[in-house]
């Protein structure tokens, strides 16, 4: 998901595209989606350990946290965001969880790259041999909208053109 809302910490003209990957449940529908899961598992555990195998109990624990880790993980991943900030002196990507932006340059030096990688299109913003890929967590037809909003973002502070390597 690419929102634009403007950036009161970089002065009136900048510019700011928030990106984060789209959700498909809430927490609660998360939760939700986990005790079904696990009571499902217990059920299971509970006919086996019925039926004489005594180690259902244990398995089925050991794969209730299996499954409950493997869900945390999916979730943690849909936390991450980026933010670029574009002004007239500056471009910024900042990451979630860093306190520094990890790509910092002037918009006339930076090269907008679109590069097809294992059959879908990247974005990559580069300068003075330094680079970062930007939207990595986005479906491809948000990649590319990013990829026409940072050209028009840096089009207003004065860059000459893109490169589609």
């Amino acid at each position: 998901m690419i929102e634009s809302v403007p950036s009161p910490f970089a002065g009136p003209d900048a510019q700011q595209l928030l990106l984060r990957p789209r959700r498909a449940m809430s927490a609660a529908q998360f939760a939700a989606l986990f005790a079904v899961l696990g009571g499902a598992i217990a059920v299971v555990a509970a006919v086996n350990f019925r039926l004489g195998n005594v180690l259902a109990p244990v398995f089925a624990f050991a794969d209730a946290v299996f499954v409950a880790a493997v869900l945390r993980r999916v979730w943690r991943q849909g936390e991450r965001s980026e933010r670029i900030v574009v002004a007239e002196r500056s471009l910024e990507v900042h990451r979630s969880g860093a306190v520094d932006p990890v790509f910092r340059a002037h918009p006339l030096w930076v090269r907008l790259v679109r590069r097809r990688r294992w059959g879908e299109v990247r974005v990559w913003l580069r300068s003075m041999g330094r680079q970062v890929e930007v939207g990595s967590f986005l479906a491809e037809a948000e990649r590319l909208d990013l990829a026409e909003r940072l050209e028009d973002l840096l089009a207003r502070a004065g860059w000459p053109g893109r490169n589609t390597d």
